[in-house]
């Protein structure tokens, strides 16, 4: 693994003790809404092959489990047979609700190298991992879904935007005081995370892939949430250049 893929691995090993899996937190409320869009974009069938990339504590696969409790006991459900859900980090793993036949402690990059080249997978989810890809990660990842997305399938990936107040915000702080604030939190990190645009991406994306449809997220810029309902609504409808937008979230089709 690389010296940044190293220090990504120990910074969620050190967040993983104040991360929840409850996407309806009040701390998870950005998250949430990630979570819920991609899902919505997807739309998921029961017998789809999933691949979760960066699957952290394991939100998506609670998400995607049926709603529709089972006679097997309290607090169980359905869960989707074809998922499998990959991280480099052991201490997020480790949080997760994520049947251990169903995650693997793997890099995406060494998971396609150490898979046989005929798995492929119906829907491929990343929702947090590219922000902190370097650029060559994020070629080689782009590379790795084509080659494992079956034909006719789709990949639903967010992005940390390049133009939003909110990374220029925090990228500023944490480059400034990033050492006033802990090592495990975004403005304490030791490493530089990626931001792109929509454009960016369509450009690099391999040949066999196409962006079909772009979602943006709602502000998180700090104190944006204190900010009354009717000033936000105003801020977010004139934003032409959605730099109240903190992420985005592209569909992306295989050909």
């Amino acid at each position: 693994m690389s010296n940044h893929g190293d220090r990504i691995r120990d910074f969620f090993d050190r967040a993983a003790s104040r991360y929840r899996n409850d996407p309806d937190s009040a701390t998870n409320r950005y998250f949430s809404e990630r979570l819920y869009l991609a899902i919505d974009l997807a739309s998921p069938g029961r017998n789809d092959r999933i691949l979760d990339v960066g699957c952290g504590t394991g939100l998506l696969y609670h998400q995607l489990c049926d709603p529709v409790r089972l006679d097997v006991g309290p607090g169980r459900f359905e869960a989707p047979k074809n998922y499998l859900g990959i991280d480099l980090s052991p201490g997020m793993l480790a949080k997760s609700n994520i049947p251990t036949s169903q995650q693997k402690e793997i890099s995406v990059a060494n998971y396609h190298a150490k898979t046989e080249a005929s798995i492929r997978f119906d829907l491929i989810f990343a929702l947090g991992l590219t922000t902190y890809l370097s650029t060559k990660e994020l070629d080689a990842f782009h590379a790795i879904l084509s080659a494992r997305i079956a034909p006719g399938g789709q990949a639903v990936i967010s992005y940390t935007h390049k133009m939003s107040y909110d990374f220029q915000f925090r990228d500023w702080l944490n480059r400034r005081l990033g050492s006033w604030f802990p090592a495990d939190s975004s403005l304490g990190r030791d490493f530089s995370v990626l931001a792109t645009t929509p454009e960016q991406i369509a450009d690099i994306l391999p040949e066999q892939l196409s962006i079909q449809k772009v979602e943006w997220l709602s502000p998180v810029f700090p104190g944006f949430s204190l900010l009354p309902t009717g000033f936000k609504t105003f801020l977010t409808k004139r934003d032409t250049d959605n730099r109240w937008r903190g992420d985005f979230i592209l569909l992306i089709t295989r050909r």
